[in-house]
């Protein structure tokens, strides 16, 4: 009887070491798990910006090629150049400050080149968008 009874009391204590054992590790894991989560969704960020900070590059690019195709007089190219500008901005959903984005996706998909204005301020304009979008550049 005492054999049966101190078995039993080593079992008792054995299963309740295992179980404690058992949540110590799930305990840690879950902490584990929250950790890489959180660095997960910090590199996401970090990726999402890079990508729009790419954009409004390519977005800049192709409002200095509209410029260069305005210094030659190609108002045709310059406004092939512009309308490229707008459709790549108006994919862009990232911004420091989203109300300028839209305003300037709005103005940007309705300005147009036009021979018969001085290109001298049209130059300016394109600038000024330029300017705007290093305003917008995510962190």
């Amino acid at each position: 009887m005492l054999i049966a009874l101190s078995g039993g009391i080593g079992y008792g204590v054995g299963l309740m070491q295992t179980r404690s054992q058992i949540q110590a590790v799930t305990t840690e894991k879950d902490g584990a798990i929250a950790e890489v989560q959180t660095q997960l969704t910090a590199a996401e960020a970090t990726a999402a910006a890079a990508t729009a900070r790419s954009d409004y590059s390519q977005v800049q690019l192709t409002l200095l090629k509209a410029m260069d195709e305005l210094e030659q007089r190609n108002f045709g190219n310059a406004n092939t150049q512009l309308r490229l500008a707008s459709e790549t901005l108006g994919k862009i959903e990232l911004s420091k400050d989203p109300t300028t984005l839209a305003k300037l996706k709005q103005e940007l998909a309705n300005a147009e080149i036009n021979f018969a204005v001085n290109p001298v301020e049209q130059r300016k304009l394109m600038l000024g968008y330029s300017e705007q979008i290093n305003a917008l550049l995510p962190e």
